[in-house]
Order: C-alpha cells, then structure tokens, then sequence
C-alpha cells in the first residue's frame, strides 16, 4: 500500500470515496 503524508492519505480517501460513490451507483442500478 501506498503510505504518505496526512494531507496525501486525505486527498487519496476523498478521490476514493468518488470513484466508490460513482460504482454504488451503478450497481444499485
């Protein structure tokens, strides 16, 4: 896994959460 700053950790959890977010849709559909 990929470890860096907290800022970096941040940015990486909010673009997965995106990307998590964008394939929830598509399955609940």
């Amino acid at each position: 896994m990929y470890i860096g700053t907290e800022e970096q950790r941040k940015k990486r959890l909010k673009e997965t959460g995106k990307i998590k977010q964008r394939i929830g849709i598509r399955s609940e559909k």
